[in-house]
Formats: structure tokens, C-alpha cells, sequence
């Protein structure tokens, strides 16, 4: 049952965050190993054919904004 929620999850988030329009570009500025990161951002934009960018390792400000700028994140 678990598993389910889980793929629900990243399914309708994708949706509610308009993954599934157009080719979207994300920028993850979350630890992946939270839910917001692994679910929300990472999981549901693969599952929606969006584009992932990791801008560093570690978080880092300066990173975050040279890849938003760069890569023309949504």
C-alpha cells in the first residue's frame, strides 16, 4: 500500500506542478533524501519526461542561481 502512495505521489504532484506541459527544466534545490526532493522534484519530474538539474552536491546558493540562469529553469 505504501508503494502506491508513493506512485500516486509522484504522479499527481507532477501534474499539479505542470510537469507534464511542454519539456519543462527543473532545477532541484532540495536534499533528495527528503520527500519534497525524492518525491516532488526528482521522481515526478523523470516520471513526466521533465529535464532534471542538480546545480551542486551540497546546497549552494550561488550554484542554485548560475543553473537557473543557465540552464533556463521553469
Amino acid at each position: 500500500d505504501s508503494h502506491i502512495g508513493v506512485v500516486n505521489n509522484v504522479y499527481f504532484s507532477g501534474i499539479r506542478n505542470s510537469f507534464n506541459e511542454g519539456h519543462p527544466v527543473v532545477c532541484i534545490q532540495v536534499p533528495l533524501f527528503h520527500a519534497l526532493g525524492a518525491i516532488v522534484t526528482l521522481l515526478s519530474s523523470l516520471r513526466h519526461g521533465a529535464t532534471v538539474v542538480l546545480a551542486s552536491p551540497t546546497y549552494n546558493i550561488a550554484a542554485n542561481v548560475d543553473a537557473l540562469c543557465a540552464e533556463k529553469c521553469s
